[in-house]
């Protein structure tokens, strides 16, 4: 495949559109504050929404909703909102920079993709993707092409360079693309049989595709029952379809002791023999928890899947094998 040189964007609108707008709850969503938080911040800091819809109800733009995940992404680093407030966006993401390990070099083919989102070409850019799968299938695609874009991505809009509807864009060709190339169920007979999930207040469903491409590659049988599924109705077709694995996603939008404590709540109402696999980066950031595998990385999981049943029914995913 030839290689290309950078797009031009010269001509393109810029990241940020001045019509991207947010409600309270979409904000909370997003970013994984709480309404509550955002009310006492604006009056303790002065943090305002940038509009009010004709209802009165508090608009955020595209900007303020990027900064204020900088703020989560500190804040779970251990740093104070007080401290957090007294910088600019541009001194929040030097902090970031400085207490999170550096992003490894795109190689030129994932820059290619970077560039056509940025140039808001999506056409190319789904066929972009689609080129990259075919030439590496599914387990190096997912497991070493992947990652690196993703946090690019993220990187790119946490500093500005990239709206949240550019973000969504990508994510949403990204699973068109897996969903494309997925092999169908019918085709897969092998153990374990996984259901795949997120909890209530994770919208963002990457993850289980990508988990549910990557065994089913394997002839493993994987459900994707969807995003924000209750807990109860996640333990009760458990049971009833006899499941080896639950997986559950967690972006990172949510706080550390939401997740710990839905994790609690599911592995409590789950039958002993049940596998409860979370995975994503809204779980690096936890200590292991009983019960509970915890996966921070495609190989690894990827690993896992190859290794079932000999895997431990807890822990990280440092202590797999290599």
């Amino acid at each position: 495949m030839p290689q290309h040189g950078p797009v031009a964007t010269t001509d393109k609108p810029p990241a940020e559109s001045a019509g991207d707008f947010f409600s309270l709850p979409e904000v909370e969503r997003e970013t994984g504050i709480s309404k509550d938080c955002l009310r006492v911040w604006e009056r303790r800091y002065a943090l305002a929404p940038a509009d009010r819809d004709s209802h009165g109800r508090r608009r955020y733009s595209a900007a303020a909703v990027a900064e204020l995940r900088q703020v989560r992404q500190l804040l779970d680093l251990g740093f104070r909102p007080r401290e957090l407030f007294r910088l600019d966006r541009a001194g929040r993401q030097q902090l970031l920079q400085q207490h999170q390990p550096a992003a490894s070099p795109l190689a030129a083919d994932q820059q290619q993709l970077i560039s056509l989102l940025l140039a808001n070409r999506p056409l190319e850019l789904q066929r972009a993707l689609q080129q990259q799968h075919q030439q590496r299938g599914n387990r190096a695609f997912i497991c070493q092409f992947v990652p690196p874009l993703l946090q690019a991505v993220g990187d790119a809009w946490l500093c500005g360079r990239l709206s949240i509807r550019q973000e969504a864009l990508f994510s949403a060709l990204l699973q068109e693309v897996l969903q494309q190339n997925m092999p169908s169920l019918d085709r897969c007979h092998q153990q374990p049989l996984l259901l795949l999930a997120t909890l209530p207040g994770e919208h963002h469903r990457l993850g289980l595709l990508l988990v549910a491409t990557l065994a089913r590659a394997r002839g493993q049988r994987a459900l994707v029952l969807g995003s924000e599924v209750p807990a109860a109705q996640l333990q009760s077709l458990a049971a009833e379809l006899s499941v080896d694995i639950v997986g559950l996603s967690f972006s990172g939008h949510q706080p550390n002791h939401q997740v710990r404590s839905q994790l609690g709540h599911l592995r409590a109402g789950l039958a002993p023999a049940i596998a409860l696999w979370a995975g994503g980066r809204g779980v690096s950031r936890l200590r292991p928890l009983a019960g509970i595998r915890h996966f921070v990385s495609l190989t690894a999981t990827d690993q896992a899947l190859a290794a079932w049943p000999a895997i431990p029914a807890e822990g990280t995913d440092e202590t797999l094998p290599s």
